[in-house]
């Protein structure tokens, strides 16, 4: 259950908490709520989407992460995470 008044940067804290506990419902749940809020939130576009490629989702994994990077597309970590993601696809340059 979503906390009721939380702002988003207190969400994403809790997502990347529950992301750490290897819970990915719960970590999802926060992330979209950070996004439900703040649609332009960077962090939660590249945590959901790095979400989705621990938790075996790789095929939409590569389309949040691109949402980080189009936002900012000097995110470092973001870029990385990308690779990953495309790597899990099988994707090779």
């Amino acid at each position: 259950m979503v906390p009721v008044g939380m702002t988003p940067d207190p969400m994403l804290t809790a997502g990347l908490a529950r992301h750490r506990a290897d819970d990915p419902g719960a970590t999802a749940r926060c992330y979209h709520h950070v996004l439900q809020r703040a649609n332009d939130h960077v962090e939660a576009w590249h945590m959901l989407g790095l979400a989705h490629v621990q938790s075996g989702d790789h095929a939409n994994a590569p389309v949040l992460i691109n949402r980080a990077l189009a936002l900012d597309p000097r995110h470092a970590d973001a870029r990385a995470n990308l690779g990953l993601a495309l790597q899990r696809l099988g994707v090779t340059p």
